[in-house]
C-alpha cells in the first residue's frame, strides 16, 4: 500500500539579520506552517501550550491575614505600586487592609483578567 499523502515541504525559519549576524528572535518564530500541516508533522500530538495559573483567592486572603498590613496580598495579585504604598503606610494604617478583606475576592478576579490580558488595569 502506498502513501497517498503529498510529502509536506521544509519550511526552514529564516532569522533577520543585523551587519550579517543573525539576531536571535524575541518571539516564537512563524514558520508558514498551517494548523492542519503542523498537526501532520506532529503526528496528532499537538498539545495546546498552558495558560498561566490564575491567582487564587484562598492564597491572597492567607496573605492578607498574616502579611496584609506589608502589602504582601498585593505584591501577589500584581498590584506592585499598591504593594509599596501597603508597605511603607502599613496598609494604609490599618484601613486598606479593612477594605481589602471585604474587597479581595473581586480584586483576584480582577488580576487574573488582567494576566489574561481580557481587561484593562
Amino acid at each position: 500500500m502506498t502513501n497517498t499523502e503529498p510529502p509536506i515541504p521544509s519550511r526552514e525559519p529564516t532569522y533577520p539579520t543585523s551587519g550579517g549576524l543573525p539576531i536571535a528572535p524575541a518571539v516564537p518564530l512563524v514558520t508558514g506552517y498551517t494548523p492542519a500541516e503542523l498537526e501532520a508533522l506532529a503526528g496528532g500530538r499537538l498539545v495546546p501550550a498552558p495558560l498561566l495559573d490564575d491567582r487564587k483567592v484562598h492564597i491572597a486572603y492567607i496573605l492578607l491575614i498574616f502579611l496584609g498590613l506589608l502589602g504582601v496580598h498585593k505584591f501577589y495579585l500584581g498590584s506592585i505600586v499598591w504593594g509599596i504604598v501597603y508597605f511603607f503606610t502599613l496598609g494604609l494604617f490599618g484601613i486598606g487592609v479593612i477594605v481589602d478583606i471585604f474587597t479581595l475576592n473581586s480584586q483576584t478576579i480582577r488580576a487574573n483578567q488582567h494576566r489574561r490580558g481580557a481587561a484593562p488595569r
